[in-house]
């Protein structure tokens, strides 16, 4: 009996220590997130003048080009990155949404059955 006691404990701290880990994941997503959209905001309106910190008056066209590639190339290729730190954070939910799917599929076909089987009652 002691034993089932004490198997129930770990098994429930077990079980915690996932779901922490879960949730730790989850938080350092949406803080990756946040400080893409706020970095990247400033960099693109710096960019555009919009926001004038810094005045860039360069009649170089290559200059201008490179300048151009950095500002939207950072935004890109680090948004690949939050695009992959998405998937790997909720890679749990993304099965959750097929198990939904074969749900809401089978209860459709049973809504389906019960139709054909009352036009021939």
């Amino acid at each position: 009996m002691e034993l089932n006691i004490n198997n129930m404990k770990d098994n429930e701290s077990t079980r915690y220590e996932r779901a922490k880990k879960r949730v730790d994941c989850i938080k350092g997503f949406y803080n990756h997130l946040v400080v893409y959209l706020i970095v990247n905001s400033a960099i693109i309106l710096i960019r555009l003048e919009i926001i004038p910190i810094i005045y860039i008056n360069s009649k170089e066209t290559d200059f201008q080009n490179w300048l151009d590639w950095n500002t939207y190339g950072i935004a890109l290729f680090w948004g690949v990155g939050v695009l992959i730190h998405a998937i790997w954070a909720f890679k749990n939910k993304i099965t959750l949404f097929r198990n939904w799917e074969e749900k809401q599929i089978q209860k459709y076909l049973e809504k389906e059955e019960k139709k054909s089987r009352n036009r021939w009652q």
